[in-house]
């Protein structure tokens, strides 16, 4: 069996999957007015003479994913606290929480 390479691909998610590049780096590629992007397909030929012939462009757009990974990291942590405050909350309503003072004075005469 022989390993045929793609040479068009028909979306962006398709053409990161096939070639290793990432929809950032496509998207900036698109609305700087790269000609590899053909009605709804991505020929990979002038997508790779874009890329070269543009390195700065290539690099915006990395730099600004990975910005954005980071923002979408907090936003994760912040949900997490969020939960986690909801969980208490919850969980002193039912009554599933002892007072601290309680907890302590037992901690203290088991020791």
């Amino acid at each position: 069996m022989t390993k045929t390479k793609t040479k068009v691909a028909d979306s962006m998610t398709q053409a990161s999957a096939f070639w290793k590049i990432s929809v950032p780096v496509m998207r900036r590629a698109k609305a700087a007015g790269c000609g590899a992007f053909i009605g709804q397909r991505i020929h990979i030929a002038p997508l790779r003479e874009w890329l070269k012939s543009h390195p700065a462009e290539v690099r915006a757009a990395k730099q600004a994913a990975a910005g954005k990974g980071e923002l979408d990291a907090l936003k994760v942590r912040k949900m997490q606290a969020q939960v986690a405050e909801i969980e208490l909350r919850v969980a002193h309503q039912k009554g599933e929480l002892i007072p601290a003072a309680a907890a302590k004075a037992d901690w203290l005469t088991a020791a």
